[in-house]
């Protein structure tokens, strides 16, 4: 008989166990979820133990699902049932357990960033009664000297760049998220979370900012993340944009990676033009509590 129960936080141990056992036969290409790796999702994606859920068959866990949690909604940022329990209503519990929970506690908006070719997991969510809201689009930058005059990187007469942080940014309202919202990674909670690991370089004219982007360098062989580059000064603010993104790569070659971005963000032309190139796709699902 399978018990499904929610999560403390002393169960770290068990969800991240859960989470290897679970989901990497279905991703036999990633590397296993480490203890630091899931606090660190606490930290900076804001997982909630008490939002996770395990499925258990004995002590073997036959199903899991990690929620993170903030005041307007909950992203169920990963699910997954073993390749030998499948088809047996566990998917189905997890997603209506926590539907159930949320219904009542809060917040009552349900969302799922879910890979745009993973058919039966799209179609389970749709069979819960979640809809598409939008597509998220990864946008990479192979190991390439970016293109163009190294140049066209410097400081445009009368202005110049100076570093700054998200929290900076966030005190100066230039952080806040728009409509539609972006994916949960880059959110301005995501952002503020990541604190002194995350780096940022400002544009400034007559003494305002016009174009800030946020990043974390490549090292270690591992891609750079650029997290935000926006623009606040209207007409004018793609080339601050290009500007920013092109002395980002010219100072820090490597590859890169712009994840998850809404085809209408400004950001996309600047990515295009220097090289950068669609890769994943992401469907935005949501869906509103409901009491089982």
């Amino acid at each position: 008989m399978t018990a499904y129960r929610f999560c403390r936080t002393d169960d770290m141990a068990r969800l991240v166990e859960a989470h290897n056992h679970c989901w990497l036969p279905h991703h036999p290409g990633e590397p296993p979820l480490t203890l630091p790796q899931f606090k660190g999702l606490v930290r900076e994606r804001h997982l909630w133990c008490s939002s996770c859920l395990i499925a258990l068959e004995g002590e073997e866990p036959v199903g899991f699902l990690h929620g993170c949690k903030r005041q307007r909604e909950t992203l169920l940022h990963r699910f997954a049932v073993h390749p030998d329990h499948l088809r047996r209503g566990h998917g189905r519990h997890l997603l209506t357990s926590i539907s159930s929970k949320l219904a009542i506690l809060g917040p009552p908006r349900l969302v799922v960033e879910a890979p745009a070719e993973a058919a039966a997991g799209l179609g389970l969510l749709r069979a819960c009664g979640y809809r598409e809201e939008e597509t998220l689009t990864d946008w990479h930058l192979a190991d390439t000297a970016p293109p163009g005059d190294a140049s066209r990187g410097d400081e445009a007469p009368g202005s110049l760049t100076i570093p700054v942080t998200a929290a900076e940014l966030h005190a100066n309202r230039l952080l806040e998220d728009g409509h539609p919202s972006p994916a949960w990674e880059r959110a301005a909670p995501s952002l503020l979370a990541l604190g002194e690991s995350l780096a940022g370089t400002a544009l400034v004219q007559e003494e305002r900012i016009v174009a800030a982007i946020l990043y974390i360098a490549p090292s270690d062989g591992q891609e750079g993340r650029i997290l935000q580059l926006r623009g606040t000064d209207g007409g004018e603010a793609q080339g601050s944009l290009d500007r920013l993104l092109m002395r980002l790569l010219q100072r820090h070659p490597g590859r890169w990676i712009f994840p998850r971005a809404l085809p209408e963000e400004p950001a996309v032309e600047s990515l295009w033009r220097q090289g950068f190139q669609p890769a994943a796709r992401f469907l935005r699902m949501a869906a509103t509590a409901r009491p089982a």
